[in-house]
């Protein structure tokens, strides 16, 4: 089978190759004699192999045998093997060392099991000492051109959410849709076909789940190890497959208000990485409004945005393509909670959190369908306790129907919460309460005023009546 190097005398490991090509094999090492005939040193021979990382995934490579002999060379500790792909500029490289330094002088014979490259492509390997002793090898490998695989046609049936696979004239051909991930295809679940029998000249529709950018029909012949025709007609085409793509994807909120982090992963049946930022909702049916500067952290499939005050309508807006998905927090409780009440000529905020935090408000001033934050703010933090707390903020009350805009301010991304109906209800019955009082104390004044007049002018009369 294939795999890592194989050496002859004075073992040699192979060092891990750079990231930018994670397809190389992890270090082994064999003592046995490598199978074939003994290069005379010194010598690189390149030839064409086959590398099987998956039953049905297999693909050309390239591998390496070389031999030198380290006698008059010096001291070396690695040899290093340089590969670089013409028409596509990747490159990779492996080294090798000595294991037992003692070895030194002796015949090196070594066989690296191999290097994955497209078919048809050209191949550059350098081989060079480390540290350098003016040896250097190169030499060049075309990969041949594999022959085409089957041929098919498919036509998309959007309305039967089906694709018709069709087969030409001659031998039969197995088909079927798979979703293509890094290494291999995957058959789709239950109850879609795994795979059907189609006769030449005949067609098959076989219907699918979710129109997906890695939805792809493959076919091969029937006899074992044929080559395959696969074919991924929606990668290119995103207005096709547009919501079906976050339909298909699982969403799983682990977002903790405690930790004032929002984090959401995902799992889908394509291995895809959209872009996440975060967006805040006026209502529970409305748009949602993009936060500048919020991009999340993506690892595994895992958006996280920190310092975060989590709420149930400050969500992720998932973009992929040109389609978008708003994704709210699953749990509709939120870490802290404000009430209003009002006093003459004065709001009095009640703030209730379950975690210790920050808090601010402002009177705010219509300008267009928002409410702009005024000076002055007034802040109010609950000490680092258990349990919940209740902080209580005094705001000035300038003009009848203002608003106050209250926010968690010790956190980078938080959405204001807007009072004001109520705010303006309350001081308006105030203000018709205290209207009241005053025009009830003008009568009462009247009143008396009028019976003191009254007696006054009716005592008058009865002394003049006296005294005539």
């Amino acid at each position: 089978g294939l795999g890592g190097p194989r050496v002859g005398p004075g073992c040699l490991y192979l060092l891990s190759s750079p990231p930018a090509d994670s397809a190389l094999p992890r270090p082994r090492c064999h003592q046995k004699e490598q199978a074939g005939a003994a290069l005379p040193p010194p010598a690189l021979a390149l030839s064409t192999a086959r590398l099987c990382q998956a039953p049905h995934h297999c693909q050309p490579c390239v591998r390496v045998r070389l031999a030198l002999h380290t006698a008059g060379l010096g001291s070396i500790c690695r040899l290093q093997l340089d590969f670089l792909v013409l028409g596509t500029n990747r490159a990779s490289w492996l080294q090798v060392w000595r294991r037992h330094p003692e070895a030194a002088g002796a015949l090196w014979q070594v066989q690296f099991d191999c290097f994955p490259v497209e078919s048809g492509r050209r191949v550059l390997v350098s081989l060079r000492t480390i540290p350098d002793r003016g040896l250097s090898l190169n030499r060049s490998h075309l990969v041949p051109a594999e022959p085409a695989g089957p041929e098919l046609r498919y036509a998309w049936h959007p309305e039967a959410r089906a694709i018709e696979v069709s087969v030409p004239e001659g031998p039969a051909l197995t088909v079927r849709l798979c979703h293509q991930l890094a290494l291999e295809c995957e058959e789709l679940s239950t109850p879609f076909p795994r795979q059907a029998l189609v006769s030449g000249g005949r067609s098959l529709v076989l219907p699918y789940e979710f129109l997906l950018p890695c939805l792809c029909i493959e076919a091969s012949y029937l006899h074992r190890d044929s080559l395959r025709t696969k074919l991924c007609p929606f990668q290119a085409q995103p207005a096709a497959y547009g919501s079906e793509l976050w339909a298909s994807m699982q969403f799983h909120d682990y977002s903790a208000s405690s930790e004032a982090n929002m984090v959401m992963v995902l799992s889908g049946r394509c291995p895809l990485h959209p872009t996440a930022t975060l967006c805040w909702k006026e209502s529970d049916a409305g748009a949602c409004h993009g936060i500048p500067n919020s991009t999340a952290v993506e690892s595994n499939q895992a958006y996280t945005v920190e310092k975060v005050d989590v709420h149930p309508l400050l969500c992720f807006q998932f973009s992929y393509g040109n389609s978008s998905h708003v994704e709210c927090p699953h749990r509709p409780d939120t870490a802290w909670n404000v009430s209003v009440s009002v006093r003459f000529l004065q709001i009095l905020l009640h703030v209730t959190s379950a975690v210790p935090a920050s808090f601010s408000a402002a009177l705010c001033r219509w300008q267009g369908s928002r409410c702009e934050p005024e000076v002055p703010i007034y802040t109010v933090t609950s000490p680092e306790s258990f349990g919940p707390r209740e902080l209580t903020l005094l705001l000035p009350m300038q003009i009848l129907g203002g608003c106050v805009l209250v926010w968690r301010s010790d956190v980078q991304f938080a959405r204001k919460q807007l009072l004001c109906p109520d705010v303006a209800r309350k001081r308006f019955g105030l203000l018709a309460l205290g209207l009241g009082l005053a025009l009830g104390v003008l009568g009462t004044v009247l009143l008396l005023s009028y019976r003191s007049l009254r007696k006054l002018a009716t005592g008058e009369g009865l002394g003049s009546l006296g005294a005539g």
